[in-house]
């Protein structure tokens, strides 16, 4: 990383950068051992950990409402990014539904006089129903003031595969869609992958609630906003370009 014939990228000198992490091992093991990562069609491996998932939100923001098909751009993108690392289709599919669910949240209906669980029936995945019917499973539960916030969140699962930590997400999200922190609290307080279940839930939210109730509900300031735009804007351009050959050079910028 020292040489000075290949010179660091910029995000490898932000030191905060430096914390150590624990990378899912499928994310690690398909770096190591496929230089360019899989494809749909040539799958790197069988999993269908929630790694995918929990970097799939930012592709909601990279196709604006009412340039061509935004969702079906929004599905590309996160699908492709998914299969880089995960060859099994439920962690594409699940990858493209919380894309989609940003996606309507911030660019198709933003104006926010719905409530979160209507934009479930809105989010499609081609070629798969299962991680869907998940997550109308988990509006129901959610819904549903008689199962308490474990009860709902065993009956989904342990969230260490994709469709579930989404499910769960979905869950913890339509329940609290007014309280963040609430949220986030029971996303992260189960015997599952509760880490990944928070980020994702805390992904829905943010995009639900706004910047100022992330800080407000926790007393912090978002560190990393510079270093998030920079790095996902990157990656949803290539995304872009890899999954919508001749829809132009870009995605329009997105608030």
């Amino acid at each position: 990383m020292n040489d000075p014939n290949s010179p660091t990228m910029w995000i490898y000198r932000d030191k905060r950068l430096h914390a150590l992490r624990a990378p899912g091992n499928s994310c690690l093991n398909a770096i190591r051992t496929s230089p360019t990562g899989g494809t749909m069609q040539q799958p790197v491996n069988n999993s269908k950990g929630c790694g995918t998932v929990m970097r799939a939100a930012p592709f909601g923001l990279a196709a604006s409402a009412g340039r061509g098909d935004g969702t079906l751009a929004v599905h590309k993108m996160a699908a492709c990014d998914a299969a880089l690392t995960h060859g099994h289709e439920l962690a594409w599919a699940s990858s493209s539904l919380l894309a989609q669910i940003i996606y309507y949240i911030v660019q198709q209906y933003p104006d926010r006089g719905y409530r979160l669980e209507l934009v479930i029936p809105h989010v499609r995945c081609p070629g798969d129903e299962t991680a869907r019917q998940l997550l109308e499973r988990a509006v129901k539960l959610a819904l549903n003031p008689a199962v308490s916030d474990l009860d709902g969140i065993h009956a989904l699962g342990e969230g260490w595969v994709a469709e579930e930590a989404l499910a769960i997400a979905v869950f913890c999200a339509v329940r609290y869609q007014n309280d963040f922190a609430a949220a986030i609290r029971a996303a992260v307080n189960h015997k599952g992958d509760s880490d990944s279940t928070g980020a994702i839930c805390g992904n829905i939210l943010g995009a639900w609630l706004g910047k100022e109730a992330v800080e407000q509900a926790f007393d912090l300031d978002i560190w990393s906003c510079g270093i998030w735009w920079k790095t996902w804007r990157t990656s949803c351009l290539r995304q872009w370009r890899a999954a919508s050959p001749g829809r132009g050079p870009s995605p329009s910028r997105s608030r």
